[in-house]
């Protein structure tokens, strides 16, 4: 894995036999749409990359990810609902072990990102998790189903994410964790866990669809009424 393949929003190399995929964001921690295909060109490529025995999918500067400018209007909503899909798919098959390193927080969409790994490794100063209002799109329904408590929290193993290193060295220690859990089983066990994944979204899916026809609904509602009082 290079940068040959000319990514916009990843950088991606080989470190010691593993893919590290480094999701590129603004100071805030946002991202463009556009990640998610190049997500799934880089782990097809990875998949295929025989000097490639895991991928880490990992932050940029004192951010995971954060936040999206998610659409609102239904078209694009379907666009989005493949695009998810499709990245989903391609984690669901992918043939290698995935790990999700948190060198700084990742909220909401940030957290289904990572929580579709196998295992999300995380510095001890940073938080992780889901706001209240946030409505899942990227299987979070059923990916985070095997943390205790996915609030947006302080890191803690076993709570929110699987494992805690100290800020100082976590990219040394992560590695060392990767390199010595790299077994065969970690694809079938996330086949089994990401099973019902397709209908987690399609679920996932309906219900923003709702949302938006509510808002859009009120919106129109609204409108007539203002119209109606100016006349």
């Amino acid at each position: 894995m290079s940068e040959k393949y000319n990514f916009s929003d990843l950088a991606v190399w080989n470190e010691d036999s593993i893919g590290l995929v480094v999701i590129r964001s603004s100071e805030i921690g946002e991202v463009r749409r556009t990640v998610f295909s190049e997500l799934i060109m880089a782990l097809g490529i990875a998949s295929t990359d025989d000097s490639v025995n895991a991928v880490a999918l990992a932050g940029l500067n004192a951010n995971f990810v954060n936040k999206i400018d998610f659409c609102s209007d239904l078209k694009c909503v379907m666009d989005d609902q493949e695009m998810f899909s499709g990245l989903v798919s391609m984690v669901y098959s992918f043939p290698k072990p995935l790990y999700a390193i948190l060198t700084g927080d990742a909220l909401d969409i940030g957290y289904e990102i990572a929580a579709i790994s196998d295992c999300i490794i995380a510095a001890d100063d940073v938080r992780a998790g889901i706001t209240q209002a946030y409505s899942f799109r990227l299987c979070g329904s059923l990916s985070t189903q095997k943390f205790r408590d996915i609030r947006f929290a302080n890191a803690k193993p076993g709570s929110n994410v699987d494992i805690v290193f100290t800020r100082g060295n976590l990219l040394g220690d992560a590695k060392k964790y990767i390199l010595s859990d790299v077994w065969a089983s970690r694809p079938l066990m996330r086949r089994r866990r990401l099973g019902e994944a397709r209908s987690a979204i399609l679920e996932e899916h309906r219900l923003i669809v709702e949302k938006i026809s509510r808002t859009t609904q009120e919106q129109g509602k609204s409108a007539a009424e203002a119209q109606q009082q100016k006349q």
